[in-house]
Formats: structure tokens, C-alpha cells, sequence
């Protein structure tokens, strides 16, 4: 009896179910006509944006790689531009220098082909002026006068030591600073005395004549770096012949008195002195 009655249930709950379940089915069936009327109903470009709608939602990224992948599409034509400009100015840059290259190279020959021309005459008028200074030489040695006969030293110059010398005593509005009167030795082919010995200093002193305290005949001695040099640069080693270094001073030789320290400004007379010819 029990079991009778636990069937009856259970076929009560089951038709139950089923009657539920087909009142979905109607529900779905009636909200799907319901719908497909709806969309026939519904104008044809309603329906048309719709699809265009779905359309892009089913291509729209869905991750961060799509993303990328399409910020890199739409990116690449900007960044293949960015390199054709690149690439169009590195080019550029490569030809304007091989253009400057050549150009230097140009300008390089060019000067060196005028320097090459404009140094020709020079070297011939220098030429000229040694062959002429050649012959002044032979002259002045060697004086037609004599029938050629050779001396050791120019007219107007004393033979002493190997040695020529010659001292300069114009009138006071001609006398020279120490500068002044080397540059006057040297157009002579000589320089300032410079002397070896004592036999020397006393032959210039003798020779020195007319000039007494510090107005006297300028060597070529003159103070550099805190001492007393010679115009060949040697140091003085006697020196006792002179008063200690100042700087800006240099020397002059008095008659029978030796050298005096006075500034190279001053304005004296001068001596100079070269190589004896040897005959």
C-alpha cells in the first residue's frame, strides 16, 4: 500500500515537470515569433547598421596583443616615412661632404701651384743677390787696385785674432740703441763684438776711442735670464770685466777703461766684428 502510494507521488511530480517545461517551450516559442516579427517589421537600414554594428564588435581587439598589433599597423606607414626621411638626409649629408672634400682638395693644389709659381722669381733674385754679393765680396777683398791681391779684412776693418772689426762712431743724432746697432753689424755680414780674451778686450777698449763714462762703443753682451750673455749665446765667464746683471741693461766697452752696464736703450756708438778671410 505504502508503495501504491509513493508511485502515485512521484507520477504526480513528473507530469508536474513536464507541464512546466512545455510552458517554457510555448514562452520561447511565442518571444521568438514575437521577435522574428519584430525584425521583419523593422526597416531595412535599421537591420543594415545593426549587421555593420555586430560586424565590428566581432573584429574589436579582445587583448592587449591585438591591441599592439594594431597600434603597430597603424603606425608603420609613419614610421616607414620616418625612415625614408632617415635615410634621405644621411644620403645627403655623404655627398655634400665628398663634394667639400673635393673642393679642398682642389683649393689644397691650387695654392700650392701659386706658392710654387710665386716662390720662382724669389729664389732667382736670390740667386742674383748672393752672386752679386759674391762679387761685392771679391772686390772688397780682393780690390782691383791691388791687381787683385787679397787681404784678410775690408778696407776700413782691423785684422786682429783671425778676426775683423770695425767701430762705428758717427755723430751723436746717428748713434743707436743696442737693437739698433746689432741690426747694423748683421746688414754688415757680422754681429756686436763678442770677445774670446783678455787680448781681445784690451784691443777693443784701445780702439774704442773718443767715448769715456757710460757713452761708449756697444758689444755684443747683454743680460738674459739673470746673467750676462754673449750675442752667439754663451755665458760670460769673466765676470769681473763687468758690473753684476740688471736686467734691461747690457754692455759697452769706454776707452782705457773697460765695460760699463748701461740700459740697451740708450744710444751709443757700436762695433762689430766678423771671420778674417784666410789668405
Amino acid at each position: 500500500m505504502r508503495d501504491v502510494t509513493r508511485l502515485s507521488v512521484v507520477r504526480c511530480y513528473v507530469e508536474e515537470e513536464r507541464t512546466e517545461e512545455d510552458r517554457r517551450k510555448q514562452k520561447c516559442t511565442k518571444e521568438h515569433r514575437s521577435g522574428a516579427d519584430a525584425v521583419q517589421n523593422r526597416p531595412h537600414s535599421e537591420l543594415k547598421q545593426d549587421s555593420k554594428h555586430l560586424f565590428r564588435m566581432s573584429r574589436k581587439p579582445t587583448d592587449g596583443t591585438d591591441q599592439r598589433c594594431l597600434f603597430f599597423t597603424r603606425s608603420l606607414p609613419l614610421i616607414a616615412v620616418c625612415w625614408l626621411i632617415l635615410l634621405l638626409i644621411v644620403g645627403l649629408r655623404i655627398h655634400f661632404t665628398n663634394v667639400i672634400s673635393e673642393n679642398e682638395a682642389k683649393l689644397t693644389a691650387e695654392i700650392q701651384q701659386l706658392k710654387s709659381n710665386s716662390t720662382g722669381q724669389p729664389r732667382d733674385t736670390e740667386t742674383n743677390l748672393n752672386v752679386s754679393r759674391a762679387q761685392w765680396s771679391v772686390d772688397a777683398y780682393c780690390p782691383k787696385s791691388t791687381g787683385r791681391r787679397c787681404q784678410p779684412c775690408q778696407n776700413g776693418w782691423n785684422y786682429f785674432q783671425s778676426s775683423c772689426y770695425v767701430m762705428l762712431h758717427p755723430d751723436p743724432p746717428d748713434w743707436k740703441n743696442w737693437e739698433e746697432a746689432r741690426e747694423n753689424c748683421r746688414g754688415r755680414n757680422s754681429d756686436l763684438v763678442f770677445i774670446d780674451n783678455a787680448a781681445e778686450k784690451s784691443i777693443i777698449s784701445h780702439y774704442s776711442w773718443g767715448s769715456s763714462g757710460t757713452d761708449g762703443h756697444w758689444i755684443g753682451l747683454r743680460v738674459e735670464d739673470g746673467g750676462w750673455k754673449w750675442v752667439d749665446g754663451s755665458d760670460l765667464n769673466e765676470t769681473s770685466w763687468i758690473d753684476a746683471p740688471a736686467d734691461g741693461h747690457c754692455g759697452v766697452s769706454v776707452t782705457d777703461v773697460g765695460w760699463r752696464s748701461v740700459s740697451c736703450s740708450n744710444r751709443n756708438r757700436w762695433s762689430c766684428k766678423k771671420k778674417a778671410l784666410s789668405v
